[in-house]
């Protein structure tokens, strides 16, 4: 074996008979590792997109939570929650959701200005975009460009609406029997409200007013303020909800 191949048989490029090794892969070690790289992507994909969507679902979560925190503040200063709608002469409207000028922007930490003139919590159509969006409904983009309107959370309408069971002494919370188990605020499919009818077995009479957008679950917060991600499967919609403490804060029928 001259120099040359001896230098080629040390680096392992040569064999021990003067054979010259193959230093590239064929066709089928090829195909084999392309074939495991699909397998290990085939696992971890899924896996990625479950902890993404988790991620939304906790981040949907945070935001309920400071907007409630700030309703609670202001039923705290005030005795009583914020109204849904306080109108000044029959002309000038404030919402509870209004980010300039509603109830609960001193408690949100925002410095109000006019580039929020007509913006609202929850607000699909934000031009001004705020942070309280549902990240679900932010990566939609289809349903940001047709549902300028819609809003992304509401409030429980069974504090403030007479014809469910509201009004003023239901708005007291030294009147709620068990405010760590009516809810307060929730994810909305339209409107700034809601109420018990079911999102699931959807009566042609009644539109659901809530939307699940988290698999199988939904984002409640509670009159206590904490938060709770619900199977909505779970929840207990009309008519199983009449008289329901989840939904009613003065009546005293609970969960099973």
């Amino acid at each position: 074996m001259n120099t040359e191949n001896k230098n080629l048989f040390r680096s392992g490029q040569i064999s021990a008979h003067g054979q010259v090794k193959r230093l590239c892969f064929t066709l089928i070690e090829l195909l084999v590792v392309i074939a495991i790289i699909a397998i290990l992507a085939g696992m971890l994909l899924p896996a990625l997109s479950k902890a993404r969507a988790m991620a939304r679902r906790t981040d949907c979560a945070s935001k309920i939570g400071t907007i409630t925190k700030a309703m609670l503040m202001y039923a705290d200063d005030n005795g009583t929650l914020c109204p849904f709608r306080y109108q000044i002469d029959y002309t000038i409207d404030t919402f509870w959701y209004d980010l300039k000028d509603g109830f609960l922007a001193p408690y949100m930490g925002l410095k109000p200005d006019d580039s929020m003139d007509t913006q609202y919590f929850g607000l699909i159509g934000n031009t001004f975009r705020s942070k309280f969006i549902c990240a679900e409904v932010k990566r939609d983009q289809s349903k940001i460009a047709s549902s300028d309107s819609n809003m992304t959370y509401g409030r429980n309408d069974h504090f403030s609406n007479t014809g469910i069971g509201g009004g003023p002494n239901t708005m007291k919370p030294k009147n709620w029997l068990s405010p760590s188990e009516t809810n307060l605020i929730g994810e909305t499919l339209k409107f700034a409200a809601y109420n018990y009818y079911d999102p699931i077995n959807v009566d042609a009479a009644r539109a659901p007013q809530v939307e699940i957008r988290h698999g199988v679950n939904m984002n409640f917060s509670f009159a206590d303020g904490h938060v709770a991600t619900l199977d909505a499967r779970l929840v207990p919609w009309r008519p199983t909800g009449y008289n329901h403490i989840f939904w009613y804060p003065r009546r005293n029928q609970h969960i099973k």
